[in-house]
C-alpha cells in the first residue's frame, strides 16, 4: 500500500488481486488473475478525525499529558517501524525485481528501520524520564506501557 498526501486529501493505492475460484479439473490450472489498482482519497477533516479516535485510548487514559505525547510519538514510531518491515516482506518475494535492486532496496529499508528502532529507543528513554518527573506509581507506569504494548 503506498500513501501520498496532498494538501487536503490522503490518497491510498490498493492493489487488489482478483482470481477465478480454482476447481479440481485440469481447466483450473489455466485460472486467470487480475491484479487491479484503486485509489481512496480521504478528506482532510476525514484524516483528522481518523487520527483522533486513533488515540482515543491515550487522549481518555489518566495520565499527564506529556506522558499522553511522547506515547502517541512511540505508537506513531511502531507503527511506522511495522509498515517498513511489511514493505521489506514484500521487496523479499518480488520476483520481478533483479537481486542487484533487491539488495539496494533492502540496505535502503533497513537503514530506515535501524534509524527509527533508534528513536523508539529514545522516545521510550523519554517516555521512563516524564513517568519518573511525575512521580508516577507502578499502576500508572503499567497503564502507561500498556498503551502502547509494552509489559
Amino acid at each position: 500500500m503506498k500513501i501520498a498526501s496532498s494538501d487536503n486529501t490522503l490518497a491510498m493505492q490498493l492493489r487488489v488481486t482478483t482470481s477465478s475460484p480454482a476447481s479440481v479439473t485440469e481447466s483450473s490450472a489455466n485460472a486467470s488473475t487480475q491484479t487491479t489498482t484503486t485509489k481512496v482519497e480521504i478528506s482532510k477533516e476525514g484524516h483528522e478525525k481518523l487520527e483522533s479516535e486513533k488515540y482515543a485510548d491515550i487522549d481518555n487514559a489518566p495520565l499527564p499529558e506529556d506522558v499522553k505525547e511522547v506515547l502517541k510519538n512511540i505508537r506513531k514510531l511502531q507503527e511506522k517501524i511495522a509498515q517498513k518491515n511489511q514493505e521489506l516482506m514484500e521487496l523479499m518475494s518480488d520476483k520481478t525485481l533483479s537481486e542487484d535492486e533487491i539488495k539496494r532496496q533492502r540496505e535502503v529499508l533497513t537503514t530506515e528501520i535501524r534509524s527509527m528502532q533508534s528513536a523508539l529507543g529514545t522516545a521510550t528513554n523519554a517516555l521512563n524520564n516524564a513517568m519518573s518527573t511525575h512521580n508516577m506509581d507502578s499502576k500508572g507506569r503499567s497503564l502507561a506501557k500498556g498503551l502502547i504494548g509494552m509489559k
